[in-house]
């Protein structure tokens, strides 16, 4: 590998630095040829983006499946505000709104 010309060895490192990466042990069972190791690449680049994309999708929908509460709650505590803003010397308005708007 030390005399091999500069292509193969940008190759082989840049495998490694992959595999070390993605932690992906090859063992016995290493790539042998140039064409092997593209290959490989190419399979561990697809499969760390296909991964990245579910994992991200999983988390969108479990995010958004409880937009409706959400909502509900930014609407309902907005009115709130307001009236707890424009009372705010009298405290016991605004528990009273809150304790009401709770139950």
């Amino acid at each position: 590998m030390q005399y091999a010309d500069w292509w193969e060895q940008y190759t082989w490192a840049l495998f490694k630095a992959l595999s070390h990466m993605l932690s992906i042990g090859y063992g016995r069972y290493a790539p042998q040829s140039i064409t092997d190791v593209w290959l490989t690449m190419i399979s561990m680049l697809t499969g760390a983006t296909c991964y990245a994309l579910f994992v991200g999708h999983s988390t969108t929908l479990i995010q958004s499946s409880d937009a409706s509460r959400r909502l509900y709650n930014d609407k309902v505590s907005l009115p709130l505000n307001r009236v707890s803003l424009s009372h705010s010397a009298d405290d016991t308005f605004g528990m009273k709104l809150l304790i009401g708007a709770s139950s």
